[in-house]
């Protein structure tokens, strides 16, 4: 009897040390959150041969207009993703703001604007 009791709390013991929770994947605070949406919205862009800068490498004409109009499509890139994480900024701080100072019962525009910030993150800021 005794080895099955040391049995059945080895087992348990063990499943605890196995399995992991799900807050472990979720971020410590709003902030840690707001930073890594907003370094993944901001790393660099490489062009489509994986380098950052190609004009000059090239070897004909052909080659010169590719690699630009790859530039342009970057540099148009780069823009959407910054105005993208402005939004994004924008809206940690206004989340951050309402958990501090949250909205009470009579403040009709402070709820509004507290479920403007629960649309998904998905939501394209870009478009009106």
């Amino acid at each position: 009897m005794i080895r099955t009791l040391l049995l059945a709390l080895l087992a348990t013991s063990l499943n605890g040390c196995v399995t992991t929770s799900v807050r472990d994947d979720s971020p410590a605070s709003d902030l840690v959150a707001l930073e890594a949406s907003a370094t993944r919205t901001l790393k660099p862009r490489t062009l489509p041969n994986g380098k950052a800068y190609c004009a000059e490498d090239a070897e004909t004409e052909k080659e010169q207009d590719t690699c630009l109009s790859w530039l342009e499509g970057a540099f148009y890139g780069s823009e959407q993703d910054k105005k993208r994480a402005i939004w994004l900024l924008k809206r940690g701080f206004a989340r951050l703001a309402l958990a501090r100072n949250p909205c009470k019962w009579y403040q009709l525009t402070c709820k509004r604007s507290a479920a403007a910030l629960d649309k998904p993150i998905g939501a394209d800021p870009l478009q009106p």
